[in-house]
């Protein structure tokens, strides 16, 4: 039916069209997919802080958000916090937000980014061991401060449940 053309056997064109009509089809959805993908991931622009100059901002571009996990708020479950900065003394701060990856905590102090310090919920029972968080925001709202922190391990969902 097709013949040759540079010695090549065209026969075989009319035996498989249904498969050479598929896998275009499957080539052009999966360009059109990939054009719309590169579109959005171009289209995305660093939002940029007006707090330039602002002691409380992140100190280094790469604490930016790069939440990978959904974060989810709940009723506030009250904590305890120990950092080098307290001078040995825990303090008292409230679990505001939270996620697989990290917590929103408020308490009276401030911490800077940057530094870690360990948590572990009021009700939590005798043999739980302590969390560590990274800080990677803080800022001053009202009359108390609003922590950013990264969990340095995951810890297990048992111990994340006792967060709320």
């Amino acid at each position: 039916m097709f013949g040759t053309v540079f010695a090549f056997d065209l026969n075989w064109l009319g035996e498989h069209a249904h498969y050479i009509v598929g896998c275009g089809v499957a080539a052009l959805v999966l360009v059109v997919m990939m054009s719309r993908w590169r579109m959005r991931v171009q289209s995305r622009k660093p939002h940029e802080s007006n707090q330039a100059n602002d002691e409380w901002a992140t100190p280094d571009p790469s604490f930016g958000n790069r939440r990978s996990s959904l974060r989810r708020e709940g009723s506030p479950v009250e904590i305890y916090v120990s950092c080098t900065a307290f001078q040995n003394t825990t303090q008292q701060a409230w679990v505001v937000d939270r996620s697989t990856g990290g917590l929103r905590l408020t308490m009276d102090r401030g911490i800077s980014p940057g530094m870690t310090m360990r948590i572990m919920a009021v009700n939590a029972p005798k043999k739980t061991e302590w969390v560590t968080l990274l800080v990677r925001s803080c800022k001053p709202i009202e009359d108390h401060f609003e922590l950013g922190c990264e969990f340095d391990q995951t810890p297990p969902w048992n111990v994340l449940l006792l967060f709320g």
